[in-house]
């Protein structure tokens, strides 16, 4: 968009003057952008975390059209984040790209072997291809790759009431998930496809693919959801569909909306971050020499479901923190995360049936039309 505005600058500026030049002027319309014959898409994620049993990753590249077979050069220039030289065979890729007939779509692939890469240094891809820029797509791009061993932390378990916020049941749900501890940035943690264990409803991720929910505990009073590099991320989508017709339950953590200076947004309605200030979890360690603790987010979460994004009647007040106290159950605490203790008993294997959401409760409709409508959170311990 910024050489689009520059060049819409130059265009007025040059009518401009050649009006100020001739009576009758004549305006010559600019080329067309031309497409280049092949491109990399600039929203597409260019930082690749490795895995301990990763042998290969793949980068997308595009073209306008699904013709015929097509083959373009690719140069790769790979170096470390030293701007040191990448020894030989470290990694294999290739020198070109081949469209396949019908194809708008090719695979860039890199494989390797993950016991040869340094841990925790990244390793740079830069990438060129033929023709030239636009200001829609791009013939370059630049890849931080990098091998991180997440540490696991045993017996570890959520225990989570947020889900139910809209359901009859009473109790919480406890299940045992994998959680992973960064081996420099302690605090810093991803639990591996988190919400796959709850018993309630339908988990439907890809079991192909990995998904973490990351949680940064780097500080233990300033706990918030995170990208996989620590940064504040405001919703994690838990695949999970409790409720037939309804999308899938999502988490929001509003303290991240407060770290980023941006309001929560959800459908059309904006929240003032700064009402979350004080939105964050904590991380307790019991034990210190073991570790032994948890992350507590209280009733600091907030619960809605995708696609109604305005629900069936407007909230009553466009307030983030009112509408969650009115939903609020007294004492809960929403979403904890051990890492790990003894002291969590209850644990479940078994998927339940989906509880009996208060929607079609003829007695209480009313007001749980309005919890559904207003998709605020479950309630606010602070």
């Amino acid at each position: 968009m910024k050489y689009n505005k520059l060049f819409l600058g130059l265009s007025v500026a040059a009518l401009t003057l050649f009006s100020g030049c001739s009576d009758d002027p004549e305006y010559t319309p600019a080329s067309p952008v031309t497409t280049p014959a092949a491109y990399f898409d600039i929203t597409e994620e260019t930082t690749i975390d490795l895995e301990e049993t990763s042998t290969d990753f793949f980068i997308n590249i595009y073209r306008a059209d699904k013709g015929d077979e097509l083959t373009i050069p690719v140069t790769t220039e790979l170096k470390d984040e030293n701007g040191a030289a990448v020894a030989s065979g470290l990694f294999n890729y290739p020198s070109s790209v081949t469209f396949e007939k019908g194809s708008d779509v090719a695979e860039y692939k890199v494989s390797f072997n993950i016991n040869d890469l340094e841990p925790m240094l990244t390793y740079d891809f830069d990438l060129k291809l033929n023709g030239e820029a636009t200001p829609y797509c791009t013939t370059s791009n630049k890849y931080e790759v990098a091998y991180i061993p997440w540490q696991v932390i045993p017996n570890s378990k959520i225990y989570d009431f947020a889900l139910l916020t809209w359901s009859t049941l009473p109790e919480a749900e406890i299940w045992e998930v994998m959680v992973q501890e960064h081996p420099k940035k302690k605090g810093f943690f991803r639990i591996k496809n988190a919400y796959d264990g709850f018993p309630i409803g339908t988990w439907r991720g890809d079991a192909s693919k990995t998904d973490y929910l990351y949680i940064n505990a780097t500080k233990a009073n300033e706990v918030y959801f995170s990208d996989s590099k620590g940064n504040p991320s405001v919703f994690y989508y838990t695949n999970v569909y409790i409720f037939d017709g309804m999308g899938q339950m999502v988490i929001s953590c509003p303290y991240s909306s407060f770290l980023n200076s941006t309001p929560l947004a959800w459908g059309d309605k904006l929240y003032d971050y700064k009402q979350f200030s004080t939105w964050t979890a904590k991380y307790v360690v019991e034990n210190k020499e073991t570790g032994q603790g948890y992350v507590d987010f209280g009733t600091s979460i907030g619960i809605f479901i995708e696609g109604f994004e305005n629900g069936h009647r407007k909230p009553e007040a466009g307030n983030y923190v009112s509408t969650a106290a009115k939903a609020r159950k007294n004492g809960q605490t929403w979403v904890r995360v051990n890492i790990p203790t003894d002291s969590w008993a209850k644990s479940s294997s078994r998927r339940r049936q989906p509880p009996i959401p208060c929607l079609y409760n003829k007695i209480s409709r009313i007001r749980t039309c309005t919890r559904l409508s207003s998709l605020m959170p479950p309630g606010h311990g602070h």
